[in-house]
């Protein structure tokens, strides 16, 4: 059922999208009620696509929003969304990256400070710090556990030597 409403969602997006882009062509002017409705309707679209997992699509649709609506009262909606994109860890997710997440947010932040996102912002920046924290600690941890292998190795080697020559040894006394 989730399915084809998204499916529904994505299609009544793609129809607006081709729709708006008719008007602009032949300057039509879409009514009053159908362009201020427009943009909500395409952030509802890109959640739908977001949910059901085309991620492509919704990048896709995300960034075209932010070209042809630059002024729009969604603007946030969707730059937040664009940079939530790359924290949705997804085998699926092309854009899954959090790196680019954390500059994502970063830039969002420097633009739209005021935003209802700004605190899901920062705490999402709070994660993504404390993550980079664990995996250059988790890197450092590899490299001693390395070091400390190729020092048992060494131990080990050292050790099976003063045995062999203590094999040695016992022979020649016992001779």
């Amino acid at each position: 059922m989730w399915l084809i409403n998204a499916k529904a969602k994505h299609w009544l997006f793609f129809i607006l999208l081709v729709v708006s882009a008719c008007a602009v062509q032949k300057k039509l002017a879409p009514t009053p009620a159908v362009e201020r409705d427009l943009p909500r309707k395409i952030v509802l679209s890109i959640d739908s696509l977001l949910k059901a997992g085309d991620y492509a699509k919704a990048q896709k649709y995300g960034h075209l929003f932010i070209r042809q609506y630059p002024r729009s009262a969604y603007l946030d909606d969707v730059a937040y969304r664009m940079a939530y994109l790359h924290i949705i860890a997804d085998a699926q997710n092309p854009f899954f990256d959090y790196g680019k997440a954390r500059r994502a947010f970063e830039k969002f932040l420097e633009k739209f400070p005021q935003s209802q996102y700004a605190l899901a912002c920062n705490n999402w920046l709070k994660v993504l710090y404390l993550e980079s924290q664990l995996q250059e600690r988790n890197a450092q941890m590899q490299k001693e556990l390395r070091l400390l292998k190729q020092e048992l190795k060494r131990k080990t080697d050292e050790i099976e030597h003063l045995r062999n020559t203590l094999k040695d040894l016992e022979k020649v006394i016992k001779r």
